[in-house]
């Protein structure tokens, strides 16, 4: 007999770069009062309808046992530009007791499609 053909596997295509994330730098103290802004780098070839979701998140819990960390991610937003300035009212959002330590990275999207691998994630504290 002949073999079962496979079912079909739905290819996503990624049709954007991975967004490169330029400041502030991965591990930078940031001050609660500051005004600067998270910033990265403009994709190229990107079209209509598609927007930057940038995904903040806190240090919620002590270091798993394999070493990763414990991110409740707290807000996402959509952007057309290619930063965010900070919001100091998230300061106090995380816990002191793991140093108000923040992690964030950006995707392209066209709806709810991602079109962009997610960036890599970069640190910040406030204090």
């Amino acid at each position: 007999p002949a073999p079962a053909a496979a079912s079909p596997t739905p290819i996503t295509t990624l049709r954007l770069d991975v967004p490169v994330l330029l400041s502030p730098e991965s591990g930078t103290p940031m001050s609660c009062s500051s005004t600067d802004s998270l910033t990265w780098q403009a994709v190229p070839f990107i079209g209509p309808g598609d927007e930057y979701e940038l995904h903040l998140g806190f240090i919620s819990g002590p270091p798993q046992a394999d070493g990763s960390e414990t991110i409740s991610w707290a807000v996402t937003l959509r952007r057309t530009q290619s930063s965010w300035r900070l919001e100091p009212g998230l300061c106090t959002q995380a816990p002191q007791e793991y140093n108000r330590q923040w992690r964030w990275y950006v995707q392209v999207v066209n709806g709810s499609t991602a079109v962009s691998p997610p960036s890599p994630i970069w640190a910040y504290s406030w204090n």
